[in-house]
């Protein structure tokens, strides 16, 4: 039951940061808390775990097998 609720979550947060514009290839490998802050014009590569307290500026590319918590990313890095 667990699973299926922490799915539904992530499809949730998932459709959330498309709409609002963020891009990501290969979504379903993308996992987020929710808390997580994104600003605009930001790619999110695959296999990445954005965990609690994470807020990411403008003009942000995050790479794979990247895991972020309890942080700060400043506007233009690429992680």
């Amino acid at each position: 039951m667990k699973q299926i609720n922490s799915q539904k979550i992530q499809t949730k947060l998932r459709n959330k940061f498309i709409k609002l514009g963020v891009k990501m290839i290969g979504p379903e490998t993308i996992f987020f808390s929710e808390d997580t802050k994104i600003g605009k014009n930001v790619t999110i590569n695959p296999y990445v775990v954005i965990g609690m307290k994470v807020k990411v500026g403008n003009n942000v590319i995050i790479n794979s097998f990247s895991h972020l918590e309890n942080c700060k990313i400043e506007n233009k890095v690429d992680i």
